[in-house]
């Protein structure tokens, strides 16, 4: 159960060397999440002036992992001059859960309170479209705040839909459109990547 957590923060800090083009001391790095909150990064000592040196000012952050598949991802950005608000959010999905869902005797009730109409339509039955979408709809709860944890947001509230150009995009409702609004976000980019049986979901928000 930890492994994939602990596989996801230590690809979470190889990002930020990344970013500031240079190994540092992992200790130098650290990710730090209570209960629920979003998890943050806190430099120190040679990270903390690499980052200063490049004018870098903060370093959004988004983490998932999968233990059923054993796998993990980080999503991390080195921002210059921050917006007034940006927010992160990342997961993954697992297609076979999808197909065990459809099995089920009650299947049908549970998408049906998780999907929009039209996402269902989009979908049309396929386990791999609805898994990316749950990753999508995942994602962005983790930029609203807490996850599916927000109060009152409910994951049909987010939609994760396929414009004319074939690309998915992000449309909000009810709670979920109340919720971006006190934190300022109202724009969205969202990236799905087709990765084997887990599809993976990138997603920021800006104001």
């Amino acid at each position: 159960g930890r492994m994939p957590s602990f596989a996801a923060r230590l690809a979470g800090k190889r990002a930020v060397m990344e970013i500031l083009g240079e190994t540092v001391p992992w200790q130098n790095i650290a990710i730090e999440q209570r209960g629920s909150e979003r998890p943050q990064i806190q430099l120190g000592g040679q990270a903390q002036s690499l980052a200063k040196k490049r004018g870098i000012s903060s370093f959004p952050l988004s983490l998932a992992h999968d233990e059923d598949e054993n796998l993990a991802v980080a999503f991390v950005l080195g921002v210059y001059d921050s917006p007034s608000q940006l927010q992160l959010g990342t997961d993954i999905a697992s297609v076979e859960h999808f197909k065990r869902i459809q099995l089920r005797k009650h299947g049908d009730r549970f998408l049906q309170r998780v999907y929009s109409e039209e996402e269902l339509y989009e979908a049309g039955g396929d386990a791999a479209l609805l898994a990316e979408k749950w990753a999508g709809k995942e994602a962005v709860a983790k930029a609203l705040g807490t996850g599916v944890r927000v109060e009152g947001v409910a994951l049909q509230d987010i939609r994760i839909l396929t414009g004319d150009d074939g690309l998915p995009y992000v449309q909000l409702k009810g709670a979920a459109l109340e919720q971006a609004g006190k934190i300022g976000l109202q724009t969205w980019m969202i990236r799905i990547i087709k990765h084997l049986q887990t599809p993976l979901a990138f997603v920021i928000g800006t104001s």
